[in-house]
């Protein structure tokens, strides 16, 4: 592992470290970090954004952000990425392509992995190129009409650069099924004239949780004596739509989920709903116990669109047997939109929550890794 910013033996790391190889990762099921959800690794907890799972919220023994959505604000626990932070929440679920391996370090890692690490860090260690012809393939399907594709390709060695080519595509269907209305069937979202984005005609009865994502990532590495050059480029693009919105019980009418009417709850006994097209019907009693597996009237599914793509550079030069030099540095975008409707309270003036984040973030470390039979010494 890399915890301490050197190649060590777990058993040798003083941190409390936690290392998943990418055999286990794959047997597991994790194909990205909100896979890594509670119960996984000790003291971690990993979650999704509201209204969109492409996003994900970190928390290290139960410290992390307060609102990790916020585009302003950075993780309270440090995500890496081949030596590069990666700051923002949005975009940070996307799928894994070629990981060797993840660590996570729990515990404040500031003095080695900087700002940003108050409880801890999760670092993403991707496969490097061997050179050597080979790679691998896999294809799955799921319940709720899944089914994914991923692979990789080592390409043999040509003039002593080793490159690697690796995919993923990756769909389902949504989670919970929405009411089909044709009031909100070919129509085009109300979005702001001072809105980075805007809304496109489409279908916005469809059920929730519905994903759809693909990318790719090209690895090239060469030796120069004692100089080593990586360098990486990755891009995935998603397309998510909101979870189901809580539904509460809510005295407000006039909004955009039931703009005809709004909900009457008696005490006890059924609820009577008026739908958007007008219709009206009862509803059995709302059973706390159990998380509803469909919408009980027309509610708009707006989606999140997310890119995300990035620039590695690792230069690492063998200065002599006890002292290393490194570079990363590292160039990344990350774009999300989109919106999501909250529930049936919400205000008919701010029928929904929308927003758009365009990150940019460059950052460039540098090294001297020293090393003796008495001391370990990282300079950065």
């Amino acid at each position: 592992v890399t915890a301490t910013r050197r190649e060590q033996r777990l058993q040798e790391v003083p941190l409390a470290v936690t290392a998943l190889s990418g055999d286990t990762l794959r047997s597991r099921g994790i194909e990205n970090l909100n896979d890594l959800g509670p119960g996984k690794i000790a003291g971690l907890t990993s979650y999704p954004l509201n209204g969109t799972e492409t996003g994900v919220a970190l928390q290290m023994r139960g410290y992390g952000t307060s609102d990790a959505s916020q585009g302003t604000q950075d993780n309270a626990v440090a995500f890496y990425i081949d030596g590069i932070n990666i700051p923002r929440a949005q975009g940070g679920a996307l799928d894994l392509i070629t990981p060797e391996r993840i660590e996570v370090l729990r515990g404040p890692q500031g003095q080695l992995f900087g700002r940003n690490a108050e409880a801890g860090v999760v670092q993403v260690v991707s496969r490097r190129p061997s050179g050597v012809l080979g790679g691998d393939f896999r294809a799955g399907i799921g319940n709720f009409d899944a089914y994914e594709l991923k692979g990789r390709l080592d390409l043999p060695e040509i003039a002593g650069f080793k490159i690697q080519l690796s995919g993923m595509y990756r769909k389902r269907g949504g989670y919970f099924q929405n009411v089909k209305s044709a009031l909100l069937e070919n129509i085009t979202p109300v979005s702001s004239p001072y809105s980075s984005f805007h809304w496109k005609t489409g279908d916005y009865d469809k059920d929730f949780r519905q994903l759809k994502t693909y990318g790719g990532r090209i690895a090239v590495e060469r030796d120069f004596g004692d100089l080593n050059i990586f360098y990486a480029y990755d891009d995935v693009w998603a397309k998510d739509d909101q979870a189901f919105p809580q539904i509460l019980v809510s005295p407000n009418t006039g909004t955009i989920e039931n703009p005809n009417g709004g909900i009457t709850v008696p005490p006890t006994g059924p609820a009577t709903i008026f739908t958007t097209d007008g219709g009206r019907h009862q509803q059995l009693p709302l059973d706390l116990d159990k998380y509803p597996d469909r919408a009980p009237f027309a509610i708009p599914s707006l989606y999140f669109i997310t890119k995300n793509h990035g620039h590695v550079l690792n230069l690492t030069y063998g200065a002599s047997d006890a002292l290393t030099l490194k570079s990363i540095t590292g160039l990344r975008r990350s774009i999300n939109y989109g919106g999501a409707v909250t529930s049936l309270g919400t205000s008919p003036v701010q029928a929904w929550a929308s927003n758009y984040l365009d990150s940019k973030v460059f950052s460039q470390e540098l090294q001297a890794i020293y090393t003796t039979s008495s001391f370990n010494i990282t300079v950065g």
